[in-house]
């Protein structure tokens, strides 16, 4: 298992690795609210391990993209999944300007442009949209591990993938591969 860990340790292609992820802030053992340097990219309902620990993502930052350019006069702005994640009262940033949502729905977002600061500007096709926040929250202790204190600094690897929640493919005379039986033993006398 060590030596599994290591491997796991060592990054892409070889392991779980997540490049500029790491605790920003320490947490003990019951805090279920992780402040990161980087908590773009992380989906709901994932796993993350910090050490030994592993944690379930029960909330994160949501991110899109833009499915059109739009100009710096534009208030509604298409979206992918808008409606799937953002929400009024939200910031938004694309690019370095930062927006309000008003509201959202399907691929529609509305927004009051260059807020906190920002000026609004023109952005391109396929721009990422992102609430620029670094914080998560989470289940802890997930996967069986136990939960821990861990110190600003501490690396997040990506965590192990969860087992299937239905039946194993072959099991229980399931025949594997899209058989339409079980796979019959040789006959007597076959050659390799």
């Amino acid at each position: 298992w060590e030596a599994a860990v290591e491997e796991a340790n060592l990054g892409p292609p070889h392991g779980d690795l997540l490049p500029g992820k790491r605790l920003d802030k320490a947490v003990g053992p019951t805090d279920t609210t992780f402040v990161l340097t980087d908590a773009q990219k992380l989906t709901i309902g994932s796993l993350l391990r910090i050490g030994e620990e592993v944690v379930k993502i029960t909330d994160a930052p949501v991110s899109s993209t833009l499915l059109e350019a739009v100009g710096p006069d534009e208030t509604e702005l298409p979206v992918k999944d808008a409606g799937k994640g953002f929400k009024a009262g939200d910031i938004v940033q694309v690019g370095g300007e930062r927006m309000r949502v008003t509201s959202a729905s399907g691929d529609l977002l509305r927004v009051e442009r260059g807020v906190d600061g920002t000026e609004a500007g023109a952005h391109r096709i396929e721009a990422p949209v992102f609430e620029p926040d670094n914080e998560i929250t989470v289940e802890r202790a997930a996967f069986g591990t136990v939960a821990a204190e861990h110190k600003a600094g501490a690396q997040v690897f990506a965590g192990p993938i969860e087992p299937p929640k239905g039946p194993v493919v072959g099991a229980a005379g399931i025949p594997p591969c899209g058989q339409l039986a079980p796979a019959a033993a040789p006959s007597p006398g076959a050659g390799a």
